[in-house]
């Protein structure tokens, strides 16, 4: 895995992934799982445990554990996850060499991660082995080049595709695409990559579009300088965030993006 994380690791950044595990909980996180009191669960990437903290208490009764190649990620896990009363078994290491020994696991989660990641592959082998016979695996990742806007800018879209030009330096924006394939690829049994879209516009109850954009603002935002970096114009990125950010005051705004949800078992 690459060591140059795009989000880094301050605790501003701590904190969104906090309010994004939250924001997604109920529209991503939980459906579509099964989990039983005794299940072991392991997050691979699992960053400060937010998202293991979700599933430990949607899920009373599994034993959860994660792992992050960074131990500031896994430091503040462990304070989060102890603050809530989870306890939970984490290691620092990398998702291609896990810790933990063969058919150990009754499920892997993985969310978020795999777009970092040059080389998926390995991590998804390595997640098998750990699997028991049966097991089961969720990957749940987005594609960068879905998140587009009414009404259209050619600025907003512009700094989309600087997004995705950044990613492509050390991951693969498009990688929720890819799910199925390469969990077939790691030798899985029914696979199911299913996609899941979300549109939000002006009028939506709980001023969903606004949520929404702000989600989107607090990710792409604090990005703009390794965008500059790539000799991209600031200027264009930044009126780009501009029309994304005017978006919920718009008569007609919406936004539309695509997650992928895989799903698949151990033979």
């Amino acid at each position: 895995m690459t060591s140059n994380y795009i989000h880094g690791y301050s605790a501003a950044e701590q904190q969104r992934l906090l309010q994004q595990s939250q924001y997604w909980q109920d529209r991503l996180i939980c459906p579509g799982l099964d989990y039983q009191p005794g299940d072991r669960v392991l997050e691979i990437g699992c960053a400060v445990g937010t998202t293991l903290g979700i599933l430990a208490t949607q899920f009373p009764g599994i034993e959860v554990a994660g792992l992050d190649r960074e131990s500031n990620q896994i430091q503040q896990a462990r304070q989060y996850l102890s603050s809530i009363n989870v306890p939970v078994d984490l290691q620092v290491g990398e998702a291609e060499n896990l810790p933990w020994p063969n058919d150990h696991f009754n499920h892997v989660y993985i969310m978020w991660l795999l777009e970092h990641v040059v080389e998926p592959l390995p991590i998804l082998l390595e997640a098998q082995r750990v699997l028991e016979t049966g097991g089961t695996i969720t990957l749940i990742e987005t594609d960068y080049t879905s998140h587009v806007v009414y009404p259209q800018s050619e600025d907003y879209d512009y700094l989309a595709h600087a997004q995705c030009q950044l990613f492509s330096q050390t991951g693969n924006p498009l990688v929720g695409r890819q799910l199925g394939s390469l969990l077939v690829q790691a030798g899985f049994a029914g696979v199911q990559n299913q996609p899941v879209g979300f549109h939000v516009f002006q009028g939506m109850p709980d001023q969903a579009l606004r949520q929404h954009v702000e989600y989107c603002l607090g990710f792409l935002e604090p990005m703009i300088p390794q965008m500059v970096q790539l000799d991209l114009d600031e200027q264009r990125l930044l009126e780009g965030l501009a029309h994304l950010q005017a978006i919920p005051d718009h008569p007609e705004g919406a936004m539309t993006t695509i997650v992928y949800r895989a799903q698949a078992r151990k033979k």
